[in-house]
């Protein structure tokens, strides 16, 4: 069975996408126009410990960084 173990704040209004990297989640929050980063610590998420200002974020791309 699947069962939800938390429930926790994206940070802004109307996530459209996300994406996992390390230990965080980077949120992309369209409405409040803004990208989160929520730590993920012993498989729970904890509240935002950054965000920045970015105009209707729907889409989060990574990309290798080529000097690595």
């Amino acid at each position: 069975d699947i069962k939800r173990i938390q429930v926790t704040s994206c940070a802004g209004k109307h996530p459209r996408d996300f994406v996992i990297v390390d230990d965080d989640i980077i949120v992309a929050n369209r409405f409040s126009d803004s990208l989160s980063v929520l730590p993920i610590e012993h498989a729970y998420i904890h509240d935002a410990v950054s965000t920045v200002t970015i105009p209707e974020g729907v889409s989060i791309i990574m990309r290798r960084n080529e000097n690595e």
